[in-house]
């Protein structure tokens, strides 16, 4: 920990503002990576699910067009299935992942 007593100089003060902006930058940084992460995920795993239920689509209507004959049952479960994978939420965990900073002196004390 750092202290600033009233008898430094304007560029000790200055490094201690360059602190601080630089673990502003880097705070940002860390929480726009989180965020990219998190779309990127989202946006695949919602591409699976699509392609998947694509698949299935087709194999079921190439079976009807082979059988000639529609199973309710079959679209029911593929239906059902979809529905199970299409269940997305989105959570926070409350974790430190940012240092929080402080500015300590005589007037306040966290």
């Amino acid at each position: 920990m750092a202290t600033f007593n009233s008898g430094e100089s304007a560029e000790d003060f200055c490094s201690w503002i360059q602190k601080i902006n630089q673990w502003e930058k880097d705070s940002i940084e860390k929480i726009q990576q989180t965020a990219e992460e998190c779309r990127n995920r989202l946006i695949n795993y919602t591409n699976k699910v699509c392609m998947e239920f694509e698949n299935h689509l087709v194999r079921e209507f190439k079976r009807i067009h082979e059988e000639n004959e529609i199973d309710l049952n079959k679209f029911n479960k593929l239906k059902q299935k979809f529905n199970q994978l299409t269940k997305i939420s989105i959570e926070e965990q409350s974790t430190l992942f940012i240092n929080k900073i402080f500015v300590r002196n005589s007037e306040y004390q966290n």
